[in-house]
């Protein structure tokens, strides 16, 4: 059953329309450009979705010659402003509308709620029931139409929504007392509805909200609302996916992460996925810590974290300003060459356990490995494999290796963590999605410590190589 069809379901006696119906064009047109993806994956990577609805205006590191250009396309060659419109809306609660059009990027599913001019009764009010909702997929891009009757989104989910909100410049923002009350006084009937600066905007008399604003009061009948999906069988289902790649991780000592990652994020969005990881794979990278402590390789462990350290820092200010598809297809090909090229010597050499074996001289490329590390794991908390070339040149003993790159993990997971404590990524409903994740994390813990010590060191070896070149694949999908 598609997420559609889910909704409607959940919403038996709301009709949910679709861009490709004919009554789409009556409110607005698709719309295309190459920049769109870059513009959803910032705010998708950069953004939460907060406990209230949130709207920003502009974004001034969106504004790059090359999008202005093409935003320039439907605003007759003036460059607008770029913001975003975040939120756990589920109802109408008001309308609004602009001398001028709306070009929306769905970052995430999300209904939309739109009138048209003519409902509107003498720029005083408008009955709710003439409202229709239209369901936007994930990565949809809409020009909606001067005059048109809109406000925020409504959730699909019970995650929220994320939007791009492109605007003429100056939308949105407040007016001079002065100026507000000099045009409200000209006698003309309009007048009275203007909120802020090329906002018309009237509101239901319950969203208190917007009525303790002073907006005028003029949406009548009923606050209709949309019963979103319940998200639990997704964060189930993460659950599982966390329970296999971790156990996974407490073998090896890596990967757990990055194999997850692909899977929850496209589950529960980027942001609510990399924020929830961070923190969970904490459980099992500690628990290998405090169990095999006398095996950390410190001289290594001091290496990797002088190396990666600053780049991760780098990656999180880069967070949103890379096209984070195109990069993590960069790495993805390079883990799957480096990983199939150590197989390859792996089974020419026909070598006893690897742990037997004094470690060689550590190449330039690992070293170069590092720094991509630290990067990677600042930009979406999975830099491991990158750190593995480094670590399957230097550290070769099974217990030595796991250990010290699982006290890797922590050192740079903690520090992620209170960044993301910091800036406030941690809303109600990742902790809530964390606090889920916690007995499968605990589950793959235990299962993974069962499994470890029956697996020898050639064994190991060959199993490090292999978990590599899935994770490589896996970044590709």
């Amino acid at each position: 059953m598609t997420r559609l069809e889910q909704l409607r379901q959940k919403n038996p006696g709301l009709v949910i329309h679709t861009v490709d119906e004919p009554l789409f064009s009556h409110y607005a047109r698709l719309v295309g450009s190459p920049v769109f993806g870059t513009l959803a994956s910032y705010i998708d990577e950069n953004t939460i979705i907060p406990e209230r609805n949130t709207y920003v205006a502009d974004i001034p590191e969106l504004h790059t010659p090359e999008t202005d250009t093409a935003l320039c396309a439907y605003y007759g060659g003036l460059v607008p402003q770029i913001g975003y419109c975040n939120g756990p809306n589920f109802s109408m609660n008001g309308s609004e509308y602009h001398k001028g059009p709306e070009l929306t990027i769905a970052v995430t599913d999300c209904l939309m709620w739109w009138m048209l001019p003519e409902d509107l009764v003498d720029f005083d009010h408008v009955d709710s029931s003439c409202a229709e909702v239209f369901y936007i997929p994930k990565g949809c891009a809409f020009l909606l139409k001067p005059e048109i009757l809109h406000l925020a989104p409504c959730k699909v989910d019970s995650r929220g929504y994320k939007t791009v909100i492109i605007l003429p410049m100056g939308t949105n923002r407040p007016l001079d007392p002065e100026l507000k009350a000099a045009i409200q006084s000209n006698g003309d009937p309009e007048s009275k509805i203007l909120h802020m600066s090329n906002k018309y905007m009237i509101t239901h008399w319950d969203w208190e909200p917007l009525v303790s604003q002073g907006v005028h009061v003029g949406l009548l009948g009923e606050n209709r609302k949309v019963i979103p999906i319940d998200e639990m069988q997704n964060v189930l289902l993460c659950g599982l996916i966390v329970l296999c790649s971790f156990t996974l991780e407490v073998i090896t000592g890596f990967g757990g992460t990055v194999i997850a990652v692909s899977f929850v994020t496209a589950l529960l969005g980027m942001h609510t996925g990399v924020v929830t990881l961070t923190f969970v794979a904490m459980v099992p990278q500690l628990s290998v810590v405090l169990r095999n402590r006398r095996s950390i390789d410190w001289k290594n462990y001091l290496i990797i974290v002088g190396i990666m350290l600053p780049f991760l820092f780098a990656g999180r200010l880069l967070q949103g300003a890379v096209d984070s598809a195109v990069l993590k297809r960069i790495l993805a090909v390079f883990i799957i060459l480096v990983s199939a090229f150590r197989l390859i010597q792996y089974f020419r050499t026909g070598r006893k356990a690897d742990e037997e074996e004094e470690p060689k001289a550590v190449s330039w490329y690992s070293y170069l490995a590092l720094v991509g590390a630290g990067l990677v794991h600042g930009m979406f908390s999975s830099g491991g494999p990158l750190a593995i070339v480094y670590a399957t040149s230097a550290i070769r003993e099974k217990d030595r290796f796991r250990t010290t790159l699982c006290l890797l993990w922590v050192t740079l997971n903690t520090i992620l963590s209170v960044t993301y404590i910091a800036d406030g990524s941690v809303t109600g409903e990742i902790l809530r999605t964390i606090l889920i994740m916690v007995p499968f994390v605990i589950a793959g813990v235990i299962l993974g410590s069962l499994a470890v010590s029956k697996v020898n060191g050639k064994v190991f070896t060959l199993l490090v190589y292999i978990c590599l070149l899935l994770t490589g694949i896996f970044m590709l999908i």
